[in-house]
């Protein structure tokens, strides 16, 4: 398993912006990070969401810096489809 997703009421009122955990300790360079960051954000814009809702994104293996776009986009569908989110992105 390479991230964890779930679907958390948003204490930041106001903002629909998913929240992504990557660990210093997970994924070393921030060059990575950000640019997993970006590409998870990316997805996710596809997907709407109840009011005063989130995603929480938290990765748990470096392997994920190394999925491309697409592995990363059906990774982020595996996880939706195992918590029952009905609202997939149509590419």
């Amino acid at each position: 398993m390479v991230l964890t997703l779930k679907i958390a009421q948003n204490q930041r009122l106001g903002k629909n912006k998913p929240i992504i955990i990557i660990s210093k300790k997970i994924i070393k360079s921030s060059v990575k990070r950000n640019l997993l960051k970006r590409r998870i954000r990316n997805i996710l814009k596809g997907y709407f969401l109840p009011p005063n809702h989130c995603f929480l994104v938290v990765i748990n293996s470096p392997e994920a810096a190394l999925l491309t776009f697409q592995d990363l986009q059906s990774e982020i569908n595996h996880q939706l489809r195992k918590i029952n989110f009905k609202n997939e992105f149509h590419s």
